[in-house]
């Protein structure tokens, strides 16, 4: 998985511009948190058709009192916070490093996301067209091989709880 540090220094080589790094680390980390809410929090963690079940020590502080969510199958603990759920970059520079959410072959819609936000900025219509339609295309295909692979939590009617 790519970092924030990566996609910004695979786009400025590709297509150099001047939209300073931390603009196009913030959209970034406002892309990332987008799709955790509306993809992954809409899913179970479980890879696959079983449920993995709660975990019976924390990894972190080794406490036994785990909270296990049976629905995201996911473990929660409540005395140093650990969770299971996917860690993701929050803050720049600070988590530059830190892996993003979406993994090969599906990443390179990082870079296509800032294309098409400097095109939109620049007010390159041509080019933001272009590069707006690849990204949706990369996107989709993401979130396709993801509900494959992950089952949505509730079924039908999900959309009013979130």
């Amino acid at each position: 998985m790519p970092s924030i540090n990566e996609v910004i220094e695979r786009v400025n080589r590709a297509r150099p511009d001047a939209i300073d790094d931390e603009t196009k680390a913030a959209w970034l980390l406002e892309l990332d948190g987008q799709l955790y809410r509306e993809t992954i929090l809409r899913h179970q963690l479980t890879s696959g058709r079983g449920a993995k079940g709660p975990v019976a020590v924390c990894p972190t502080c080794g406490g036994t009192e785990i909270t296990y969510d049976r629905v995201m199958d996911s473990s929660l603990c409540p005395a140093c916070g650990w969770t299971d759920l996917p860690d993701f970059p929050k803050a720049f520079p600070e988590d530059g490093d830190k892996p993003l959410l979406v993994e090969a072959p599906y990443d390179g819609l990082y870079d296509l996301y800032l294309m098409s936000k400097v095109d939109f900025y620049n007010r390159e219509a041509d080019n933001y067209n272009n590069s707006a339609l690849a990204y949706n295309a990369a996107l989709d295909e993401w979130r396709k091989q993801y509900h494959r692979r992950h089952l949505p939590i509730g079924g039908v009617g999900l959309t009013g709880l979130f």
